[in-house]
């Protein structure tokens, strides 16, 4: 009989400065360096905060005897720029044996991951700082600016004035020619 041998990883994730949310992390499973599985964390635990991290089981059979596997898993470091993700790299290896006289599947975990559990740190945004110095206002350059603005929309009324004044003398006057 040939059934396969399940063997589940066991790993966590904290995350520091804010709640952790379900479904917000992401951890990818590699086999000799090729992604195989990826998985989310799990909603974290009322009172310790912590979150599974839960990949299908990997399934053994006869047909592995005789080889070692090497697993890593890693979390895919996210966008949100607040937050610093864990860039550790758990290794796990893996030899499948057969045994001729149970005739089973054997699984032994030849090295395990010594840490275990993912841990990420929220840094908030730093709040802008308010500087009232540089909204002071010296009276005496807003006033020399405001009588500046005055006197530029002065001369342009006058100058105006004067254009329409003239416009208007040689309509007068050209209209008396006609006359």
């Amino acid at each position: 009989m040939n059934l396969p041998v399940p063997l589940e990883f066991d790993f966590t994730k904290k995350l520091d400065g804010r709640n952790l949310v379900e479904n917000e992390f992401t951890f990818v499973l590699k086999k000799d360096g090729v992604a195989i599985q990826t998985a989310k964390n799990s909603a974290p635990d009322a009172t310790t905060g912590i979150a599974k991290i839960a990949f299908k089981p990997l399934e053994f059979t006869k047909a592995n005897a005789g080889n070692t596997f090497t697993y890593t898993v890693e979390e895919v470091a996210g966008t949100d720029a607040t937050v610093s993700y864990d860039n550790m790299v758990a290794t796990i290896k893996v030899e499948v044996k057969h045994d001729g006289t149970t005739k089973a599947t054997v699984v032994n975990m030849l090295q395990d991951a010594p840490d275990k559990e993912f841990n990420n740190t929220v840094k908030p945004p730093e709040e802008p700082k308010f500087n009232p110095e540089k909204y002071v206002v010296d009276k005496e350059k807003l006033i020399s600016q405001a009588t500046s603005s005055l006197m530029m929309t002065k001369n342009w009324q006058t100058s105006t004035q004067i254009q329409m004044r003239t416009h208007m003398r040689m309509m007068h006057q050209t209209m008396n020619q006609k006359t």
